[in-house]
């Protein structure tokens, strides 16, 4: 009877053992899902749009890679101290200005850039103009009661917007009229809703999603600004840097070239 009683715990351990092999037999058949690898991507409220159609067709191209959209908050929120949660594998910018401002504010580097398009400056009239805008010179009208611009200290279009309206001799002269906006495609609703602005210096770009409310686009003159290019920016420190440099290649293709002319922007060959 003693004997009985000592072997009982000997036969369960190896029935455990038994089952825990049988197990791990059945279990190497069966291999785990991988997670997709995620790509996180930040920009400009004005480059929502684009991001999107980018981000489209990348994952149809990757379907491995999950992209993740960030272009809610301009990146301004990053110059004034409060670094992203997130770090994030590329940057979108108008121009270097911006990437330069993150640089030294938010203590970013970038590995790798690409210019793969670029866009201009526009001067956008209202209906509501009174009298007729036809160029930057009618901004100082009497008639006009405001005129959008992106605030030159945080958003991109608006520093460009001052050195063209520098160059022309015009931004001391109607400094007093203007209406300073952290979104440049957000000046194009304004207008639509008559915000006490009768004209607006935006991307051309703006105009595929909100340009409804323009009457007449004067492009500004390239020897005041030059063309804007839109840029990519691998970050050094990327979590998943193949992914970023992957997007890079991606927006120098084919496929997104068109996505890119879709939205009023035009093929650049460097920055």
């Amino acid at each position: 009877m003693v004997g009985r009683i000592a072997a009982r715990p000997q036969w369960r351990i190896l029935l455990l053992g038994l089952v825990l092999a049988a197990a791990a037999v059945l279990g190497s058949g069966c291999p785990r899902k991988e997670e997709p690898l995620r790509l996180r991507i930040r920009g400009a409220p004005s480059m929502d749009a684009i991001a999107s159609d980018l981000a489209s067709g990348f994952r149809e191209a990757h379907p491995e890679t999950q992209v993740v959209l960030d272009c809610v908050c301009p990146p301004c929120v990053v110059y004034e101290g409060a670094p992203p949660a997130e770090r994030y594998d590329v940057w979108m910018a108008w121009g270097d200005w911006e990437l330069d401002r993150l640089a030294e504010s938010a203590e970013l580097s970038f590995a790798d850039k690409s210019y793969p398009a670029h866009t201009t400056l526009v001067l956008a009239v209202g209906d509501q103009a009174d009298p007729p805008i036809t160029g930057l010179s009618d901004l100082g009208s009497p008639g006009v009661r405001g005129v959008g611009v992106g605030d030159p200290e945080m958003v991109a279009a608006g520093h460009y917007a001052k050195e063209a309206l520098d160059a022309a001799g015009e931004w001391q002269a109607i400094e007093d009229r203007f209406v300073f906006s952290r979104s440049g495609c957000e000046l194009l609703k304004w207008l639509g809703l008559d915000r006490e602005i009768d004209a607006a210096i935006v991307f051309e770009a703006c105009l595929t999603h909100d340009g409804d409310a323009v009457e007449a686009v004067r492009p500004l003159p390239e020897d005041l600004v030059p063309p804007i290019p839109l840029v990519f920016a691998r970050t050094a420190d990327a979590p998943n840097a193949e992914g970023a440099k992957r997007f890079l290649e991606y927006v120098e293709g084919p496929q997104a070239r068109s996505i890119l002319e879709s939205h009023k922007l035009h093929g650049n060959d460097g920055p």
